[in-house]
């Protein structure tokens, strides 16, 4: 892997950290069903990000992709 790949992959990271923690703390504050198309918004705006980054590995970009969507479908099932 190069410079650019590594690059790449610590900013998916962080950011997919990111958009998990906002998750979480409004899944324990309760809000997640009040900004529920925002969340989606972000999800899918993640998803076609990571598809674009061909660079990085793809079990990699599969398991953070599916992590985020995970904590979407649990915070839409805990908000019920």
């Amino acid at each position: 892997m190069d410079r650019n790949t590594d690059l790449l992959t610590v900013i998916f990271t962080v950011l997919a950290l990111v958009i998990v923690g906002v998750f979480l703390y409004r899944i324990r504050n309760g809000t997640f069903k009040k900004h529920l198309m925002a969340e989606a918004a972000i999800v899918v705006s993640y998803i076609v990000v990571s598809g674009a980054a061909s660079d990085m590995a793809f079990l990699l970009r599969l398991a953070i992709t599916l992590s985020i969507a995970g904590v979407f479908v649990y915070g839409r099932m805990k908000s019920d």
